[in-house]
């Protein structure tokens, strides 16, 4: 996350302390406060303010206007060996398991119950 950043906003001092959600100067605005959260062990980021959050390839993707696969070719070549692998997904094919098991597709048009034990 702080090479991506640091990539398209080079002044931008990330913070000293990087565990868990850590405060920092946002750099997608001009920010005299920490009002920005960075979170490198899950690749995250949220500013309060402007509202920017996402991972690294969000940020990809929103700074050169790029699709999600082209992102992720961009980040390996911004932070080498980012552990972020390029999946081929065949088009108009679900990835969601709901929809092709067959359990689930007679329960989809179900109220749903509570269950409350008491």
């Amino acid at each position: 996350m702080i090479s991506t950043i640091k990539h398209y906003y080079p002044g931008w001092i990330p913070p000293i302390n990087r565990w868990g959600w850590t405060p920092a100067l946002c750099p997608f605005h001009n920010d005299e406060h920490e009002s920005g959260s960075l979170n490198e062990s899950i690749d995250g980021w949220n500013c309060f303010v402007c509202d920017v959050r996402g991972d690294s390839i969000s940020i990809i993707r929103h700074e050169e206007g790029i699709s999600f696969e082209e992102a992720q070719r961009r980040l390996q070549e911004i932070a080498p060996g980012s552990d972020v692998e390029v999946h081929r997904v065949d088009a108009g094919k679900s990835r969601r398991g709901v929809s092709a098991n067959p359990r689930a597709a007679g329960r989809r048009d179900r109220a749903v119950r509570a269950r409350v034990r008491g």
